[in-house]
Formats: structure tokens, C-alpha cells, sequence
């Protein structure tokens, strides 16, 4: 070793490659009540928050001390397995959203009938067309503030396509997750008579508070003066041969969209559950006015598209973008209808027909009515409706109620936007020592049997804050048998 003679600094390197660092080799397995999360699992928690947000903030409410013993536990430890015991009445909470028909108005493939091979924008010099376009969303509120409100214009220019439908996309679109209105083409294969040549236009937004006010006039730019009878309403009931077509034409129209019944007989509904029980998941407000639990967003994309989101305390959570055409990923892949393989972390969802699950698929096109989504039923709409009007389809008419059979269906389905609707009914599930002790014969395992799993490698096991004999004694006796944890007791109070 270097001898210092005089004051100074000087470095000097050990080498301790050989010293093994100090880690905690206890694993510690926690059973005991909460408000959401897997429940009768054995959970791997590495931290307080991974705690909190799989199984909840403690709570009075909450028999025990489960989730405060292992908040203390976390405070040393960065392994800790936390089993959620859950009596009978543990029960998810739900939530129910609405499907819908959007709005649609055909615009005429013939400008008249001495020239039914022509189409508006297609055929030039003479079959301009020019559309005035008002959508307004579930609430009945504009969106289109161009013309002081009165709706924005699209013009057809002639020549624009050889086929009706494609000129009319050409200039209005649709595909945009932005936009308003858009263009169904509807079938290529088998299509009803003269749907070919014609176009359908529909509104992004369904329900029947959702409306779509369309005005029509021939040449390049709009004028009531030059109105044509190019517009007809669609009202689809089952069954129909011609997707609801019918009426005369008229220059200017304004069509409401549709709901469907959401309960009893010939009804149909998507109901959201929490994808396990607990009363954490119930949307609702603090004492200190912070929002709590889940509520679900459904909010308005442009074409097929809707997003649905899963607000967690007043937050969003998780956001899915879903349709009920095409792949099928709605039904079954994004919000799955079960826990194996569920995308979201929070829900699982299934459509609910005549009050009872239904299986389901995606609808090959948007003209497929609710019948093809989920089976032959057919369904009854609430409210369907329309307004005809000579004028320029400004929106001074209300929705009126209109006679329809029991088997009314719909074209053009899509989820109705809602605002934060909260998830209700969770129940926690905080029953006494039968659900903590659990039962070893089941498959899976319940309670703190749980825990009797060689590959957990616990070392120390407790039940915090329950002095109940029959848990502690059934504790004691889980270590004793399995020889594999030591049990940390609680003495029953005398």
C-alpha cells in the first residue's frame, strides 16, 4: 500500500466484483378484498401505483386491510402476489350503448325521364349538378356553417364520372374520419333497380335525433331558381326490394335518422360490462367533486367509423376505432366479448338481442340492416321518421312520427354518439371468511388457496387486517401442509 506523506487527494480503485449485492429473497403473497381487478388470481404487483391501478385505491368501504398491507409491503419490496377474494354478489358494471341509422337521401341518376341513360355529372355538357348540404349531429346541432348556416355546396361538374354514384363520391368523399356526409355506392353485385345509376347520400351521425337536409339544383353554382326533383328519401323496412326507395322526387328534402329499441322484444342493444366485477369500476363523483370509476365516450368519425372510449376517472383510458363493416374486428377483436385475449384492459362488450346475448358479424357492406348483423330477427326502430319539404330544405321541420310495421329494419348502421355514460351495478363482492379462505378443489383455485403454487415461490403469506380464527387457522394451516411460506398471523381481538 502507497504511504502518504504529505496532505492532498488521491484515488484509489477497490475491486468488488466479488461481493454479491443484497436482494430480498421473500416473495410475499397478500389476500384480501377490493373494489376491482382479477379476481381468485394470484396477480405479480411491482409497484404501488401497478397496485392501485389493477386493484384500486383502499377504502373504509373495503372489509380488511388487503390493499393498505400490501401498499406498506411495496414500500420495501418490488414483488408481491395480491389475490382478490370476491364473495357471490360480486357482479360487473355495465353500461348500455344505442345503435342507429344514419340519415340517407338517393340523388336521381336520371335528370328526367326522357333521358335515363344520362346521370347528373356524368354525361356532358348539360348535367351539372349542385347540392346544398346541411348534417345535423344527434342533438340536432348544424355542422356545416358555410352560407351562413344554411349548408355547404358541392358541385357535380358534368363529365365528372361515368357512373352516378362515383361522381357524386368524386366531389362530396366521405372516407375522411372528418367528415360529415359521404357517398354509398351501395352493392356492386345483384343491385336493386336503377341504384346503379343513382347515389346514395347519408349523414355521418346516427339516431333520430340525427337529420340530413338536402337541396338540389341543376348548373355549376346553387340556385333555388334552378331547382331540379333529383332527391327521394330511403326508409328501409326488412325485406325491402328496392333499400327503401320510394316517394317522389323533389328538389329539396330533409330525412331523419332512426334508434333502434334497446329493450324487450325485437330489440337490440351493445351492452359494455367491466371486464371483472367490483364496485371500482362504477362511474361517479368524489366527496371532493374528482370524478371516479369508468364511463364510456362514443364519439362520431366520418364513413362506417365511431370511436369508442374508456374513460377512467374523468380520463380517457383506452380509445378503439370500430365499425360494424367489414372484418369483423368490432364484434369480436377490439372490445372482445370475453376475457381470453381481450384488448381492452378495462371492458369486454357484446351485442344484446332480444335481452340476451347474441353472436354477431360484421355487415359485408353498409346497406346490410341490424336482421343481417345479428341473425334473421327483425327489429323495430324508435322514432324513424322524415320530412319532405317543397322549400329549400332549410330545417324549419320538426321530426314527425311516422306508422311503421313491427319489422321495420334500417340501412346505414352506425353506434349513436353519447356523451360520458357511466358503468353501474359493479358490486365488489365483500363477503366474509368462506371467500378469503377460498376452495382448493376448484380449478382454478379460490381465496388464499390461490397461493398454493410452487411457481409463485412465496415466502411469507398473511391476510392483513382480518382477525377472523377461521382465516388465520386456515392460513396456518396452508403453510404447515405446503411447507413452502410462513404465515403471518393476525390474533383474533378478545
Amino acid at each position: 500500500m502507497a504511504n502518504f506523506v504529505s496532505p492532498g487527494v488521491y484515488t484509489i480503485e477497490k475491486d468488488i466484483s466479488d461481493y454479491t449485492p443484497s436482494i430480498n429473497s421473500s416473495v410475499v403473497g397478500i389476500v384480501g378484498f377490493a373494489s376491482k381487478g382479477p379476481t381468485n388470481k394470484a396477480t405479480l404487483i411491482t409497484s404501488q401505483n401497478n397496485l392501485i391501478n389493477t386493484f384500486g385505491e383502499p377504502s373504509e368501504a373495503i372489509t380488511g386491510q388487503g390493499i393498505e398491507g400490501a401498499l406498506e409491503i411495496l414500500e420495501q419490496t418490488n414483488s408481491v402476489y395480491f389475490v382478490r377474494a370476491a364473495g357471490d354478489t360480486a357482479a360487473d358494471a355495465s353500461a348500455t350503448l344505442s345503435f342507429g341509422t344514419c340519415p340517407a337521401i338517393m340523388v336521381s341518376g336520371v335528370p328526367s325521364y326522357a333521358q335515363r341513360a344520362n346521370g347528373w355529372g356524368v354525361v356532358t355538357p348539360v348535367d351539372a349538378l349542385t347540392l346544398r348540404v346541411q348534417v345535423y349531429d344527434e342533438n340536432g346541432v348544424a355542422k356545416y356553417t358555410q352560407n351562413s348556416g344554411a349548408g355547404k355546396d358541392f358541385t357535380i361538374p358534368a363529365g365528372t364520372s361515368t357512373i352516378q354514384s362515383l361522381a357524386l363520391r368524386a366531389i362530396i368523399g366521405g372516407e375522411l374520419d372528418s367528415d360529415y356526409v359521404g357517398v354509398e355506392t351501395g352493392p356492386i353485385t345483384s343491385p336493386p333497380a336503377g341504384i346503379n345509376l343513382s347515389g346514395i347520400i347519408y349523414g355521418g351521425f346516427a339516431g333520430s335525433g340525427a337529420s340530413l337536409a338536402i337541396s338540389a339544383c341543376s348548373g355549376t353554382s346553387f340556385s333555388e331558381a334552378s331547382g331540379v326533383s333529383a332527391l327521394r328519401q330511403i326508409y328501409a323496412p326488412s325485406g325491402s326490394s328496392n333499400y327503401g326507395v320510394s316517394g317522389d322526387y323533389a328538389s329539396a328534402i330533409r330525412v331523419w335518422g332512426s334508434t333502434y329499441k334497446a329493450t324487450g322484444s325485437n330489440s337490440v342493444n351493445y351492452k359494455v360490462e367491466s371486464l371483472y366485477p367490483g364496485a371500482g369500476y362504477n362511474g361517479g363523483t368524489k366527496s371532493n367533486g374528482d370524478t371516479s370509476g369508468n364511463s364510456i365516450t362514443v364519439t362520431n368519425l366520418g364513413n362506417t367509423n365511431f370511436t369508442v372510449v374508456v374513460n377512467q376517472n374523468g380520463t380517457a383510458q383506452e380509445s378503439f376505432k370500430a365499425s360494424l363493416v367489414g372484418s369483423g374486428s368490432f364484434i369480436e377483436d377490439v372490445i372482445n366479448t370475453g376475457e381470453t385475449n381481450a384488448t381492452s384492459d378495462i371492458i369486454k362488450g357484446n351485442i344484446i338481442k332480444d335481452d340476451a346475448d347474441a353472436t354477431a358479424g360484421a355487415l359485408t357492406n353498409w346497406l346490410g340492416n341490424m336482421a343481417t348483423l345479428t341473425g334473421d330477427t327483425l327489429f323495430t326502430m324508435t322514432h324513424p321518421a322524415y320530412v319532405v319539404t317543397d322549400g329549400a330544405g332549410d330545417g324549419t321541420a320538426t321530426p314527425t312520427d311516422i306508422t311503421v310495421d313491427s319489422d321495420a329494419g334500417g340501412i346505414l348502421n352506425k353506434f349513436i354518439p353519447t356523451a360520458a355514460t357511466n358503468l353501474a351495478g359493479g358490486d365488489s363482492g365483500l363477503g366474509g371468511a368462506d371467500a378469503l379462505i377460498g376452495d382448493a378443489t376448484t380449478e382454478p383455485k379460490t381465496g388464499m388457496q390461490a397461493l398454493d403454487d410452487d411457481i409463485l415461490n412465496i415466502g411469507i403469506a398473511l391476510v392483513p387486517g382480518i382477525q377472523t380464527q377461521a382465516v388465520q387457522n386456515a392460513l396456518i394451516t396452508m403453510a404447515e401442509t405446503t411447507q413452502n411460506f410462513l404465515a403471518l398471523v393476525s390474533p383474533p381481538m378478545q
